[in-house]
């Protein structure tokens, strides 16, 4: 048997805390459509992000074009604000997993891979106390692999 990522993120799709909140609250997520066989086994559908007809932007591409803008700061917080309000579960919160959604005039930030908690006991999974200690170091990584992005990816970004 070998190991599968997209049994971990289907995982990551059925935490407590996606269940728990209703599904206008899944603002900043992909939606998650199950699995279909393909010619290279089982893969995961999730929902394409796009904005108008073209697929929606990473945030690592754009903090590399314009950098920790006012506007994505802001964007980028309020992500904060739903991951620690609803508890979400992440493993490494890595830009690249990151897609901008253009809705009306903001940027919305959807998490687009990394559901779920790399945590070797699974306490976040099972009490708050820890899920939110959890999610705030989720949150700190975030933001120090923005600043490793924006310095050139110079030294070690942990």
């Amino acid at each position: 048997m070998s190991f599968n990522d997209n049994h971990e993120e289907a995982k990551g799709y059925q935490q407590k805390s996606l269940k728990n909140i209703d599904q206008s609250s899944w603002k900043h997520v992909a939606k998650y459509f199950g699995f279909i066989e393909t010619s290279m086994g089982e893969g995961l559908v999730t929902e394409l992000i796009k904005n108008e007809d073209e697929i929606a932007e990473t945030l690592e591409d754009y903090l590399f074009k314009f950098g920790l803008t006012e506007e994505i700061k802001e964007s980028i917080h309020d992500f904060e604000k739903w991951l620690l309000d609803n508890l979400i579960l992440t493993k490494n919160i890595i830009p690249h997993n990151l897609v901008i959604k253009k809705d009306s005039n903001e940027l919305v930030i959807k998490i687009i891979d990394g559901l779920g908690s790399k945590a070797f006991i699974p306490l976040p999974e099972y009490f708050n106390f820890f899920a939110k200690r959890y999610v705030k170091r989720r949150i700190e990584l975030m933001w120090s692999r923005i600043k490793w992005d924006l310095s050139g990816r110079k030294g070690d970004w942990k």
